[in-house]
This record gives C-alpha cells, structure tokens and sequence, in this order.
C-alpha cells in the first residue's frame, strides 16, 4: 500500500502535512535481522511491483537497509502529523516488527503533532476493514486540517 514510500518521503518532504502509512512493509526488517531470503520469498510474490527486476529491488533495499529502517526514523518524523494502519493478522508485514518499534518511541515523545495507531483485525490487503479504514483516515485528515 505504500506504506514504506510515504514514510520515506515524509522523512525528507517537511512540506507534507500528514503521513499515513497503512500496512507498512519495512524492506530493511529483514535484511537487518539476517532474514534476507523471507525478503527475497515476498518480492517473488510481488506481482504488483514494477521494476527492473527481483534482483534489483533485493540490491536496492540492502544498499539502504539503514538509511531505510522504519525504526531509526524517529528523529525525522518525531514532530510530524502521522496516522499508522496495522493489520492484526498480516504476515507481510507483521506490525510487531515492521512499524510498532517506530509507534512505541512516537508515542512516549510528547508532541503537538497528530499521531494516531489503530490496528484492525485484518490482513495485508485490509479487504474486510476498507470502509472503517477510511472513516479512520477522514478523520485523521480533519484532525490535521483544523476542522
């Protein structure tokens, strides 16, 4: 869903008034965690992605598996309007690992950002929760926007 994008972009682009990540799949968990071919086994699955093949999505993200990491993007995102959408039952990208280290430290730092977590019961493709997710990130959006 683009979740590792957004944040990505959210990180660098100070003009962006919210980042909403929803399943968010953090490439580098694996890599990092000496897991590279349950990386490697998801990108095979990946028929949606575009790209110059398996390969170079696999060598791009361990050139910038640390530049990357959900979990060191703290200090980037710290004071910034974010909404995280976590899927219960997902085992793409299991919450736990892939976005909750982030969401833990945000929560604990006192802020006068809007930051919200909610997890639903559902899997990666959110298929069964599609209306009250987007009910939940209307108003996220109202809470930024001031209305």
């Amino acid at each position: 869903m683009g979740g590792n994008t957004a944040l990505q972009s959210g990180r660098r682009l100070q003009w962006v008034k919210g980042i909403i990540l929803m399943t968010p799949y953090d490439p580098s968990y694996y890599l990092l965690h000496g897991q590279g071919e349950r990386f490697r086994g998801l990108i095979e699955e990946g028929s949606v992605l575009q790209s110059d093949g398996l390969e170079a999505i696999y060598k791009d993200a361990d050139a910038h598996k640390e530049a990357y990491c959900f979990a060191d993007a703290f200090e980037d995102v710290k004071d910034r309007n974010m909404c995280i959408v976590v899927g219960g039952g997902d085992d793409i990208a299991p919450g736990k690992h892939m976005i909750m280290p982030l969401w833990n430290r945000l929560k604990e730092h006192d802020t006068v950002a809007v930051q919200k977590q909610i997890t639903f019961d559902c899997n990666h493709c959110m298929c069964n929760v599609r209306m009250a997710l987007a009910e939940y990130i209307a108003q996220f959006m109202k809470e930024v926007l001031g209305e």
